[in-house]
């Protein structure tokens, strides 16, 4: 009887199994099953370029514009998945299917400058935004429209601008070969890290900056800068900690290489940069040459 109950114990727990696969799934897998083999990056991801914002001086339309959406006696703001509601509809061509990026005007609450020019270079190259995401139309009403937020890279606002999608290229990464940090001037442009994305000060791999140089200086998407700095007084001269029995003005002494990064969206006078090395924290104000 024990034989026939254990037999009949087995087969009830094999056949819950087949019937509810996911029973099975639900034991983790040993350590030996459970490593995965995944190589260096090849490419920033799409989140990198679609979230990296820019800076324009150009007119960005404001005419198109969240509503509300969904739940909006509950919701603040609309994520990812949420249905919000635009002011345009088949009366203003709005379709079935169209997609629109969602963007905001954005500007540092400190207001305090972080570099002697931040100021006149920042006004120069213009109004910063930031990327927000993406929302698909998918109800047509006469002055509006309904749309899915397909993708998000932060909460969006009612009043939140509504751009016409616009496909952005997504570069490959040079080859992975050591930064060169002592790298001669390359001779091509020089432009400065104006500003960096969420107006942070100190920025290092993996962050978004915005350089003063883009297409009307020859910059494309997927070219690289190479940020540095010169030497100070106080690099190789400090009082009571020694002194070269000669002083020499900034430009004998060798630049320091600081890192590099991938231009991934360029606009008149600014590029918007994803830093992919960094040997040290970088500052606003550091310089930039193109490679």
């Amino acid at each position: 009887m024990r034989r026939i109950g254990l037999g009949l114990t087995c087969l009830v727990a094999a056949i819950a199994i087949v019937a509810i696969p996911h029973l099975a799934q639900e034991v983790p897998a040993g350590p030996a099953l459970n490593r995965t083999v995944q190589g260096p990056a090849t490419a920033p991801t799409y989140s990198d370029v679609y979230c990296a914002g820019f800076v324009t001086a150009r007119q960005v339309p404001n005419d198109t514009y969240l509503i509300t959406g969904e739940e909006s006696a509950n919701k603040i703001v609309f994520a990812d998945r949420d249905f919000v509601y635009l002011n345009k509809g088949s009366a203003e061509g709005v379709g079935i299917g169209q997609e629109f990026s969602i963007v905001r005007a954005v500007r540092d609450a400190t207001k305090l400058p972080w570099f002697k020019y931040q100021r006149g270079l920042s006004a120069a190259m213009g109004t910063v935004y930031a990327d927000l995401g993406r929302v698909k139309v998918v109800i047509v009403h006469e002055r509006t429209s309904t749309a899915e937020v397909v993708f998000a890279c932060m909460p969006m606002n009612r009043g939140d601008w509504a751009l016409p999608f616009e496909p952005r290229p997504i570069p490959p990464f040079k080859s992975a070969a050591a930064l060169d940090r002592f790298a001669p001037k390359s001779g091509k442009y020089e432009a400065m890290i104006v500003l960096a994305r969420d107006f942070q000060q100190g920025v290092g791999t993996g962050s978004v900056v915005y350089v003063n140089a883009g297409s009307n200086q020859g910059v494309k998407v997927g070219e690289y800068f190479r940020f540095f700095r010169y030497a100070t007084k106080d690099t190789y001269k400090s009082e009571g900690f020694g002194a070269a029995p000669k002083a020499y003005s900034w430009k004998d002494v060798p630049r320091e290489v600081l890192g590099e990064g991938i231009v991934l969206h360029t606009e008149e006078n600014s590029s918007s940069v994803l830093i992919t090395t960094s040997l040290r924290e970088l500052f606003l104000g550091e310089y930039a040459e193109l490679e």
